[in-house]
């Protein structure tokens, strides 16, 4: 990851498409004046306008690094580990998580978050896969000379294998005379029994 977190103080991860991010903006560039927060965006590097040096986090790395599924979010950081959290507006839980007793005393009590981008459907799974986070693995296998049926087992005789772009199915090796065939598999798709390969 191209940006490292604080060693020390105050994380807020926010985004403009949220009610809750834009009403504690003002309480953000509270805290960044006081020099002791930093601020990742999601989805508008411009926002809070209120805290001038906030961090692009457009590409959600931070996000799903930190697991935030609810924005706002404001974690406390001690000695380069995570010591506490707190999501949406909750003024009683932001006033003890920073230690400012007057803080947001003018916001309403609380306010519930909004979803993070990061978990939104179809990103959360992107980012499993750039962070290596999908739980499938691959190996090579070798298919031997012999007939089809016997390299595989019972289990997936029915398989049909991508090779090249073609569908090979087990009664089309012998006619074709494939000698020792190396892949990689990628998955074995348990509904149909296929191996799918790259």
């Amino acid at each position: 990851m191209a940006q490292d977190l604080p060693r020390e103080g105050l994380v807020a991860v926010v985004k403009r498409d949220c009610p809750t991010c834009v009403m504690a903006s003002g309480v953000l560039g509270d805290l960044a004046r006081l020099g002791s927060l930093t601020v990742y965006t999601q989805d508008d590097p411009s926002f809070p306008e209120t805290v001038p040096q906030r961090i692009d986090d457009t590409a959600l790395d931070v996000s799903h690094r930190l697991k935030i599924e609810i924005v706002p979010t404001l974690i406390r950081f001690a000695g380069g580990r995570e010591v506490d959290r707190t999501y949406g507006w909750d003024r009683g839980e932001w006033q003890r998580l920073t230690g400012i007793a007057e803080l947001g005393r003018d916001m309403p009590e609380t306010r519930p978050g909004c979803g993070a981008k990061n978990i939104e459907p179809g990103v959360v799974e992107r980012l499993k896969v750039r962070f290596n986070e999908t739980g499938l693995r691959s190996r090579r296998i070798e298919i031997g000379a012999g007939p089809c049926e016997r390299q595989l087992d019972r289990r997936t005789a029915p398989a049909r294998i991508a090779l090249l772009g073609r569908q090979l199915t087990p009664e089309r090796f012998r006619p074709l005379g494939l000698g020792l065939l190396k892949f990689d598999v990628l998955a074995l798709e348990p509904s149909s029994h296929s191996l799918l390969t790259s």
